[in-house]
């Protein structure tokens, strides 16, 4: 004979509320801060080189890309703080 299995209906799992992180919000709460710092050592890196003459003097150097890359770091960064923002605020609440 094979055991069966009750579940209980009346106690669901555990869902966070309004006001809670969910687990995949804790994590990516916690490595927010990493993530953050990573982009601006390299903006600090590509404004570094932007800003240094010779940079403009090799030709082997791909200026649009830097300019680019430096843009989406700027973007992504914005969007990170602002997500950041909003799961400290729901924590918080």
């Amino acid at each position: 004979m094979n055991p069966t299995v009750v579940i209980n209906p009346s106690s669901p799992r555990r869902r966070p509320g309004p006001n809670q992180l969910s687990y995949k919000e804790t994590r990516e709460l916690e490595a927010l801060p990493g993530q953050i710092e990573a982009l601006e050592v390299e903006q600090r890196e590509l404004a570094r080189r932007l800003a240094d003459p010779a940079t403009y003097q090799d030709r082997n150097v791909d200026l649009k890309a830097i300019n680019a890359r430096h843009a989406e770091t700027e973007i992504e960064l914005s969007r990170l703080l602002e997500r950041w923002e909003a799961l400290e605020a729901k924590k918080g609440k």
